[in-house]
């Protein structure tokens, strides 16, 4: 039978033992989890319902921290400015180029791919589904479009 300063002895031990080895347990059981994890769909399908439990419940807590994070963190309102121009910029397929292209070389392919194919501008408003009055403002350097319009005129033309 222990005594009670064996016991605590040991616990204090093991307390040590502990505190000594923290980061390799943690280590070893974060391995365990994500190979459990990749190797078996029903422990998947539990941690992923928990996850997205957690998440609505939280949702406003989150929302209101990444504000005022966001107003107050210069570096993080960079980040994050450049995470959605990056998102913007896959998802509307917007080249990189596009944004430094040349509008009256593009304007001149237009107006030759319009005589070529024998266009008016109602006809290629119509195939982008833009505006005729863009089109026209456009072709007489009026207004630069937005970068989807003139992704939607070089895919008309074939450049892309």
């Amino acid at each position: 039978m222990w005594t009670k300063e064996q016991k605590e002895e040991r616990r204090l031990y093991r307390k040590e033992w502990y505190q000594k080895n923290k980061l390799r347990i943690t280590a070893l059981h974060l391995e365990y989890q994500k190979a459990r994890y990749k190797t078996d769909p029903e422990y998947r399908e539990k941690i992923k319902t928990y996850n997205k439990k957690y998440l609505k419940k939280n949702k406003d807590y989150y929302k209101k921290y990444q504000k005022k994070r966001y107003s107050t963190d210069p570096e993080y309102r960079e980040k994050v400015k450049a995470r959605s121009k990056a998102w913007y910029r896959k998802n509307h397929f917007v080249a990189i180029y596009s944004y430094s292209l040349d509008m009256n070389e593009l304007v001149e392919k237009l107006k030759f791919f319009m005589a070529d194919k024998d266009l008016t501008i109602h006809d290629v408003a119509m195939l982008i589904k833009k505006d005729p009055k863009t089109i026209w403002q456009f072709l007489h350097q009026r207004v630069n479009p937005h970068d989807r319009t003139i992704y939607k005129i070089r895919k008309l033309q074939g450049l892309l």
